[in-house]
């Protein structure tokens, strides 16, 4: 397969109860070194405030279509992921959860190892930061090609 030099990137984030979370989850992929096309949100049955929260902060963002947020009764975040998928209009689809964040160059990275392999269909990373006892913090990062 041949990358576009600009390919769109579609996020789906499934959201369930995460109004303590979700602000930064979504400003982690706005700040993105390579900018996404757009985010889409599947409220998944939600009891707190976690889609009035959305609503209030990223106004602008829904009101140009950037971010889309569905409301849903509650059956999963895989059920929420496939209403994303369905949902989204571009190809590539990159997948987040509502309490994660992404590195400021995560979408970069991962586009650079698609363009240097275009035999790649799938690209995931696993990133996890520990902190130990607040005396040092550990990260790793693996590509499954």
């Amino acid at each position: 397969m041949r990358y576009s030099m600009n390919m769109e990137i579609s996020v789906v984030i499934p959201l369930y109860n995460a109004s303590k979370t979700i602000v930064s989850t979504i400003n982690s992929v706005l700040e993105q070194s390579y900018k996404v096309s757009e985010i889409v949100l599947i409220n998944d049955g939600s009891i707190d405030n976690s889609s009035d929260i959305v609503r209030d902060v990223f106004k602008e963002y829904l009101d140009q279509n950037f971010i889309v947020l569905i409301d849903k009764r509650n059956e999963g975040p895989s059920a929420a992921r496939n209403i994303g998928v369905k949902i989204a209009k571009h190809e590539w689809i990159a997948f987040l959860d509502s309490d994660d964040q992404w590195v400021y160059s995560k979408i970069a990275e991962q586009i650079e190892v698609l363009k240097g392999n275009t035999n790649i269909d799938v690209c995931g990373t696993c990133s996890n930061i520990l902190d130990f006892n607040k005396k040092g913090t550990f990260f790793f990062r693996i590509y499954i090609i």
